[in-house]
């Protein structure tokens, strides 16, 4: 501490040297560096707990941007938290199916009639109502989900479309981004 270079002046010294190109043969090579910095607060804190805060301030700078240095602290711990309980609630809403389809009209340009539709995802949230995939899918991309509510949107897009038939409804195609 007293007198010892801040972790911030010690990690851009880290970078700067490692920006430095390395010569291979004839090629000049640069390499990216990110870096995660957690401190602990005093001798009592857990070590692990301490490497798993430096492990997510270092995936907050990879993710950021590139070249960057990140800290862990209390606005990150609550960003993952939040993540964490939102990538928990998508679960249940699988488990409860509670991923609807809807389904936007495509025509033909030139009769206007109806060539289809293109199906499109919705979580019909028990508190929030109607939510459409901008509250939802990044997160259920990291968290791998993805593949178990598109498989719930077809399910429920067949039995609309049987339910369509048989009120008399023609519905051309259906189609999915999966």
């Amino acid at each position: 501490k007293d007198g010892a270079p801040s972790a911030d002046h010690l990690a851009l010294a880290i970078k700067n040297t490692l920006r430095r190109p390395v010569v291979i043969g004839d090629h000049a090579c640069r390499l990216d560096v990110s870096i995660g910095i957690a401190e602990a607060p005093d001798a009592r804190t857990c070590p692990r707990q301490t490497f798993v805060n430096v492990d997510l301030a270092l995936q907050r700078a990879k993710r950021d941007s590139r070249e960057k240095i990140a800290h862990y602290n209390q606005d990150l711990q609550l960003h993952l938290m939040r993540k964490k309980r939102l990538a928990d609630r998508l679960v249940l809403a699988i488990e409860n199916e509670e991923f609807e389809p809807v389904y936007q009209p495509q025509f033909h340009s030139a009769s206007l009639e109806l060539a289809g539709v293109e199906t499109l995802g919705r979580w019909r949230h028990p508190e929030k109502g109607l939510l459409g995939p901008h509250h939802f899918i990044e997160q259920a991309e990291e968290s791998n989900l993805l593949a178990r509510i598109d498989a719930i949107l077809v399910k429920k897009a067949a039995s609309d479309l049987r339910r369509f038939r048989d009120l008399g409804l023609f519905v051309p195609k259906v189609s999915f981004n999966v």
